[in-house]
């Protein structure tokens, strides 16, 4: 189930607010050529580490949160792919591009519902989860899995803006151990990482 978050002094909802702008998302994931004057993510910096980050650690089974329209599959390829997102136009992309992975809509919060996997990968989707929300949608990603999750998200941002917040993960992950940490991104005042965390041996 979805629920309409109003977190802001604005009223950012994330399913509304990520439904609206999901057409032009659609159309901007085809052009990464546009990325870098829209102020995205570089568009090819986890295609390599990424995949070798879950090998590294064994990992075969692994959840996408945010898929948008699919991008994170294509690298993701000989893993076994499970993904949701919050859009049901995205959703339905997914669906219609690669058909053989299963794409439900969902949010990060209660992700868990999709069972354990050996790794759950991010790639800016925690940044635009409300600050009230963070400890809640980050329990439940870690209860989602069991070897490794692989997060690229926005530490520093340079302006403040509504549908997204620069977390503190090193904090969030605190009971994790932090595998490999690296910058993909710098700009103006924003800063992404791309960082591994593995579960504690206890």
């Amino acid at each position: 189930m979805i629920r309409e978050w109003v977190r802001s002094r604005r009223g950012y909802r994330p399913a509304a607010f990520w439904e609206g702008r999901s057409r032009d998302l659609i159309d901007t994931y085809d052009h990464p050529e546009t990325w870098p004057t829209r102020g995205w993510l570089r568009a090819d910096a986890e295609d390599v580490t990424v995949p070798a980050l879950l090998r590294l650690y064994g990992c075969s089974t692994v959840l996408v949160p945010g898929a948008g329209s699919g991008r994170q599959y294509d690298y993701l390829e000989g893993f076994e792919v499970v993904g949701f997102d919050i859009s049901k136009t995205l959703v339905a992309e997914c669906r219609r591009r690669y058909p053989a992975i299963p794409t439900e809509r969902a949010e990060v919060v209660g992700c868990e519902r999709f069972g354990t996997f050996d790794a759950v990968v991010t790639s800016a989707v925690l940044a635009h989860v409300p600050p009230a929300e963070i400890e809640q949608a980050v329990a439940s990603v870690q209860a989602a899995a069991t070897k490794l999750i692989v997060i690229r998200e926005y530490t520093q941002v340079g302006a403040e803006a509504d549908y997204q917040t620069a977390h503190d993960y090193g904090t969030l992950f605190a009971g994790w151990r932090t595998m490999h940490r690296e910058t993909t991104d710098e700009r103006a005042g924003y800063l992404a990482e791309l960082i591994a965390f593995a579960p504690r041996v206890t």
